[in-house]
């Protein structure tokens, strides 16, 4: 199979000075942990189409801004060594948006139907996401 695209997107919101990162739960799946938005990018996309798409479709965030690519590394899949992700992180800022809301997921992919639980994840507790999830949100929060 190769190589899996993913674009990872960290949302800041444009009041709290990049204090916190935009992060959510499966409502119905707490084994998921908590996750930032992410997606697959089509074979013939530009990952930051991708992203832009993804922030829309996982939390309903459309007015989104796309600032910039911050990252890209690849990733080995521990689970299946002949597999490896190349992924992405960009920045995004949010219009004003709720502490909390649910959102649930529009699109073709995997996720459509779920419902996501969003939060605003202060620098603190970044040790709470996903690991791998945060391997690059030292770049933008302060």
């Amino acid at each position: 199979m190769g190589m899996v695209r993913k674009a990872y997107a960290y949302i800041t919101r444009e009041a709290d000075h990049a204090s916190a990162v935009l992060a959510f739960r499966h409502r119905d799946d707490p084994e998921a942990g908590i996750q930032v938005p992410r997606g697959t990018v089509d074979d013939d996309e530009d990952p930051a189409v991708t992203v832009v798409r993804e922030v829309c479709e996982e939390c309903g965030l459309c007015e989104a801004r796309l600032i910039g690519l911050l990252a890209r590394d690849v990733e080995a899949q521990p689970d299946d060594p002949a597999r490896s992700w190349e992924r992405f992180f960009f920045h995004l800022v949010a219009p004003t948006t709720p502490d909390e809301w649910e959102h649930t997921v529009i699109g073709e992919g995997e996720d459509n139907g779920l419902v996501f639980s969003f939060f605003w994840l202060p620098r603190e507790r970044l040790g709470d996401l996903w690991p791998g999830f945060g391997d690059y949100l030292h770049l933008i929060l302060r």
